[in-house]
């Protein structure tokens, strides 16, 4: 099995239609494992390439009635672009990308504004493509998963609320089926939610009929049908002395559906939001340095080997090696370290994390997909799809479940009406409340949205679930073991004791220390000044300050030379540490971190 794809599949409405691609595509000749994961809405498959094709796969999908889209793999890249205008625009740019020799394949779509290029990756990448893209005067535009998210959460939305709002009158209505014109209003706004908001169901149950299945669109269908068409048939008087009507039923059934389905896309689309946080956190622009030259550019655009300025508070725009300058560099999105890492030249720095002190030049070695936070994220989603094996057994009993459904309620409507010689309405009632009722959607989404759910969870969390099936197995344990002291903190430091050395006391140390860390953003120069405002000290102005990055802080406070930072710091200024060595110690195996603050003699 030499090829492997991913696919956006639209359209489903239960795990049955799931189960049935992923049961057509087992039958097609050179696919060996084809798994739909319904509450993300993808397919992965694993196929022989020279027996089957993608393409093949995707179509064989859209033969079964539902959308399909192949996600772009490694080597292969699908974008927006803007500014084509005809099809003279489009022959321009796909001679322009086709030029490259890194190049395939390169397929532009006016209509959709969409390009689609097969490439190289040892020769090309993202960026490279971006650029030739720009080159050619048009603007290329990163695929966005969240929108197309957020119109599919949008489109559930309204028409839950436009269902609603159809099916209120008829509920508020329904003991006035006798009045006549009660009655047409009511056919009318029954007739409106049935074949708007219902048809989708309807041509669920036609695509999963001709490929003799049954899913939930099939009970939806036959369910509100069956109410609606009575109803019908009573009000134009010809169901004698069965005449009552129900056309709050079918109305109502939809509407709760479709409640269910606009539920479905907004826990689909919060789980989904913990990966877009993380991917926010990427750099938008990149401070690209040419020929001695800063050039604010996108940061897409950067390409593996160029040199990157990073000023301090900026964020690190790729991974890279540091060339020039000393810094601090806040990890904590990658590593959950509290505390900001000394970079200095030949030390990697990771895209997305935060230069906290010096200026920093960086040669890019890893952009686009190939970064740390690209492959994370990447690895969530692989989680999310995982198939847990409590969900390959729903999948199996919801592959039965329509037609065991179907079988009950038709001996419902017997033993009721047949045996205990009740009116048809309540024995047709009941056998409809069977169909619709029955959705084999809860035991079905169940599962995999829960694996969905608790890896976006613990993504936010900073816990990265390589597997679904882990989330299974962890309800069995018993004992958790860390292979590190401090992992789990509030990941922010705090000020936690005062050990002055005589004559001074805890009041002036904090004043002093509050004073020299006043003007750094180092994480435990911030706890210090916020411990000390709490004790309601606030930092006192100081002049000639500076700042030496990993090390420590010094600047002149009323005329004393004020030092504030590591032991190494303060004893190469001269200090003798001596007398605090017993409480250094002790301090620092309780796993507490040490800042030394001194005044320098011979600077009084």
């Amino acid at each position: 099995m030499a090829g492997q794809a991913r696919f956006r599949v639209s359209g489903m409405s239960c795990v049955n239609c799931a189960a049935r691609i992923e049961k057509s595509l087992a039958e097609l000749p050179g696919v060996g494992r084809a798994t739909v994961n319904f509450p993300l809405e993808e397919l992965a498959a694993e196929f022989d390439d020279q027996r089957v094709t993608a393409q093949a796969i995707a179509e064989l999908v859209r033969q079964l009635g539902y959308g399909c889209k192949e996600l772009a793999g490694d080597g292969e890249l699908r974008f927006g672009v803007r500014g084509l205008h005809c099809a003279s625009c489009v022959a321009t740019l796909e001679k322009k990308l086709s030029e490259h020799p890194a190049v395939s394949a390169a397929v532009v779509n006016l209509s959709q504004e969409e390009a689609f290029v097969r490439y190289d990756p040892a020769q090309l990448d993202q960026p490279g493509i971006f650029a030739l893209v720009t080159a050619a005067g048009y603007q290329p535009v990163a695929e966005d998963a969240a929108a197309d998210e957020a119109k599919r959460f949008a489109r559930e939305r309204a028409w839950f609320v436009f269902s609603l709002c159809a099916a209120l009158p008829i509920m508020a209505t329904m003991l006035l089926h006798g009045n006549r014109a009660v009655g047409w209003m009511n056919l009318c706004l029954a007739t409106a939610v049935q074949f708007s908001a219902g048809l989708t169901f309807y041509r669920g149950s036609w695509y999963a009929l001709k490929n003799r299945s049954a899913n939930m669109d099939v009970l939806v269908a036959l369910g509100t049908s069956a109410a609606y068409g009575y109803s019908l048939w009573a009000f134009l008087g010809e169901a004698g002395g069965h005449g009552e009507v129900f056309f709050e039923t079918s109305a109502m059934l939809i509407a709760f559906i479709r409640l269910g389905k606009y539920l479905e896309a907004r826990a689909r689309g919060k789980a989904g939001e913990a990966l877009r946080k993380l991917l926010r956190l990427q750099a938008d622009r990149a401070r690209l340095v040419v020929d001695g030259e800063e050039r604010d550019i996108a940061a897409s655009l950067v390409r593996v080997g160029d040199l990157v300025l990073v000023r301090p508070g900026e964020t690190i725009p790729v991974d890279g090696e540091v060339l020039e300058g000393s810094s601090t560099v806040d990890e904590a999105m990658v590593t959950g370290e509290s505390l900001p890492i000394l970079k200095e030249p030949g030390r990697m720095v990771t895209g997305a994390t935060i230069n906290r002190t010096g200026v920093l030049t960086v040669r890019a070695t890893r952009v686009g997909e190939a970064t740390l936070l690209s492959q994370i994220v990447r690895m969530v989603r692989e989680a999310q799809s995982d198939k847990a094996p409590i969900q390959r057994f729903a999948d199996r009993v919801s592959g039965i479940f329509v037609p065991v459904v179907l079988l009950l309620a038709l001996i419902t409507f017997m033993v009721w009406y047949g045996a205990l010689h009740q009116e048809f309405v309540f024995a047709f009632k009941l056998a409809i409340a069977v169909v619709v009722i029955a959705c084999p959607c809860a035991m079905g989404l169940a599962t995999p949205t829960a694996i969905m759910v608790g890896s976006g969870v613990g993504l936010a969390r900073g816990i990265l679930i390589k597997r679904g099936s882990a989330l299974e197995r962890i309800a069995g344990l018993q004992v958790a073991l860390l292979d590190k002291t401090g992992t789990l903190t509030r990941g922010e430091p705090t000020l936690a004791g005062l050990v002055p050395l005589a004559p001074a006391d805890e009041y002036q140390l904090l004043m002093a220390l509050a004073a020299a860390e006043g003007s750094s953003n180092h994480p435990l120069a911030r706890a210090a000044v916020d411990g000390a405002a709490q004790r309601g000290i606030s930092a006192g102005p100081v002049s000639d300050y500076r700042e030496r990055s990993g090390y420590g802080v010094s600047c002149n406070l009323q005329g004393e030379r004020l030092l504030a930072g590591s032991e190494r710091f303060i004893r190469d200024a001269g200090m003798d540490l001596a007398p605090l060595a017993a409480d250094a110690e002790r301090l620092a195996g309780q796993g507490q971190s040490l800042i030394y603050v001194a005044v320098k003699p011979d600077e009084r």
